[in-house]
């Protein structure tokens, strides 16, 4: 077969497996911790991962030997290159200020300061990044610590202001 061209290689970063000294350091934490994509350039964990991971394929029909094995591809350009992905987010750029309204606008993320009335009611404006594949619908259901109802997120550039009050 031909070489189209498609071949590339990813150098990932390095990862290191953590020992249980590397644990109880407190070097380390929850937000470190990696989880592997399968592919020709990542490496599983010698632990639970690699085994759930595995069982994931073989209910596939496949291996982790698909990624590395040459022979076993019939198309370069299908090659998996694998990844990592952090177990545990956090978001970064946090902004929030809190905004007394008499619920007379019926979306404040879209109304400026000037068309909010004051009132009794208060409300939590929050501005936050993600890093890529990270959701904020999540993120949202995280700090309400409930679900997040259809409607409760708009589709609305969020205008980030720090107030005091």
């Amino acid at each position: 077969m031909e070489d189209k061209g498609y071949t590339r290689h990813v150098e990932l970063p390095p990862v290191k497996h953590l020992t249980q000294g590397d644990i109880d350091s407190g070097e380390y934490r929850m937000t470190d911790v990696l989880i592997p994509t399968p592919g020709n350039a990542s490496v599983l964990p010698d632990n639970e991962v690699r085994d759930y991971l595995t069982k994931i394929l073989e209910m596939d029909g496949f291996s982790q030997d698909v990624f590395v094995n040459n022979s076993l591809r019939t198309e370069n350009e299908f090659q998996l290159e694998g990844a990592y992905r952090a177990l545990i987010g956090m978001p970064f750029d946090l902004e929030y200020d809190m905004i007394k309204h008499d619920n007379s606008v019926p979306d404040l993320l879209a109304a400026r300061d000037d068309e909010i009335i004051p009132g009794d009611n208060l409300a939590l404006r929050i501005h936050f990044s993600l890093n890529r594949g990270q959701y904020a619908t999540m993120a949202a259901r995280e700090l309400s610590r409930g679900g997040v109802q259809p409607g409760m997120l708009r589709d609305t550039p969020a205008r980030p202001r720090l107030r005091n009050f």
